[in-house]
């Protein structure tokens, strides 16, 4: 009985080759940018708990039942080297260029939301706060860029808002939507994966 051996031929070998590699491209950069997404996602979660846990503290420290009484009632005071690990306080040289928002000592976030202190924390991640003394359920305002000025800089991807209100307590909107997130609201933005576990919808 004659066995005749099989093997690839080079133009098999190389069309194989090339298949491979225009999946790889096409699938790759998703993959990439899942993974950051995620990653991102898991870091605005860890603020967050990072923030309702400093508002925990502060009430227990000033024997208070309030934010008021707290250094959540001055931007000064709780944007400091006493609560987080600052790489530096942020001037003109710290903006963050292009895309949806920049964030500044000056302005906050452009479209006007609001004037805040801006800080680049030891982690990358700039973080600006403002007080609201006239509201309960929203005393004050956070947004943060988890990656600082790396892009994308958007709403829902590495640009995140959240409210905490006078009793120290991080609540979502309930009314929050993956459409307000898309139209640039980052409060909106967390209030969604706040609502969802956590998780990013799949038309986010």
């Amino acid at each position: 009985m004659n066995l005749k051996k099989h093997a690839f031929t080079l133009a098999e070998a190389l069309i194989t080759m090339v298949i491979i590699g225009v999946v790889a491209a096409l699938t790759i950069p998703v993959i990439m940018a899942n993974v950051f997404e995620k990653s991102y996602t898991t870091h605005a979660k860890n603020m967050v708990a990072t923030i309702e846990q400093l508002a925990a503290d502060e009430l227990v420290n000033h024997k208070t039942r309030f934010l008021s009484s707290t250094d959540f009632a001055a931007v000064n005071s709780l944007l400091s080297d006493n609560h987080f690990e600052i790489a530096n306080n942020c001037a003109n040289n710290c903006n963050v260029q292009g895309g949806y928002f920049m964030i500044n000592d000056r302005a906050g976030i452009e479209n006007g939301f609001f004037n805040g202190r801006t800080l680049t924390l030891k982690n990358g991640t700039k973080i600006t706060y403002a007080v609201n003394d006239e509201d309960e359920d929203n005393y004050g305002t956070f947004f943060i860029d988890v990656n600082g000025n790396d892009k994308p800089n958007t709403a829902g991807r590495d640009v995140f808002g959240f409210t905490i209100n006078i009793r120290g307590h991080i609540n979502a909107q309930a009314d929050a939507t993956v459409n307000g997130c898309r139209g640039g609201d980052p409060i909106q933005c967390t209030s969604v994966l706040m609502n969802n576990a956590w998780e990013t919808p799949g038309n986010m």
